[in-house]
């Protein structure tokens, strides 16, 4: 069974079992900027618990980002517990009274009639990236000046030039 995309009737009572694994090509060339460099594999369950659904489960895979200082490809690995609560959506009322629900803040998705598990995947993926990705902590970045990556070699450069807007302030601090 593809496992891309789950319809609710599909999910038997006691639940639905998954242990799937999707091609690297399946996430890469969307705007998210994922690229994934090994298979992305979830193993986990889907079942209806108190009129929703509950996807739990164990997310991996290996992605490769570029550096924010240096501008170098390196490799993150990914290994994420997920937890996504799902509702399914019937009449305009009924999905009022689930927003305005004290535990609405618990529910991560509303669906019609099926769960797109790559994009659901993906979204998780996405929130797993660093806000200023490094390919380390001690990472020099780039020459203010010829562009050259500093963690390779030092380019020679001066850069303790000041901007001219700030001279006044340095002439402050010397006296």
């Amino acid at each position: 069974m593809n496992y891309q995309t789950i319809y609710i009737n599909q999910i038997p009572e006691e639940g639905l079992t998954l242990n799937v694994r999707f091609d690297p090509e399946v996430f890469s060339g969307d705007d998210t900027g994922i690229v994934p460099v090994t298979p992305v594999t979830f193993k986990g369950m889907i079942r209806p618990v108190a009129g929703r659904y509950l996807l739990s489960g164990r997310l991996s895979t290996v992605i490769r980002l570029t550096c924010d200082r240096c501008l170098a490809h390196y490799t993150s690995d990914i290994t994420q517990d997920v937890l996504v609560h799902f509702v399914v959506r019937k009449t305009h009322e009924q999905l009022l009274e689930v927003i305005e629900s004290k535990d609405a803040d618990d529910l991560d998705d509303i669906i019609d009639d099926r769960i797109d598990l790559v994009g659901v995947l993906r979204e998780q993926i996405v929130l797993q990236i660093p806000m200023k990705a490094l390919c380390s902590e001690s990472c020099r970045g780039l020459c203010s000046r010829c562009g050259a990556n500093l963690n390779e070699a030092e380019c020679g450069c001066n850069r303790t030039s000041i901007d001219p807007r700030l001279i006044k302030l340095k002439d402050l601090l010397e006296k």
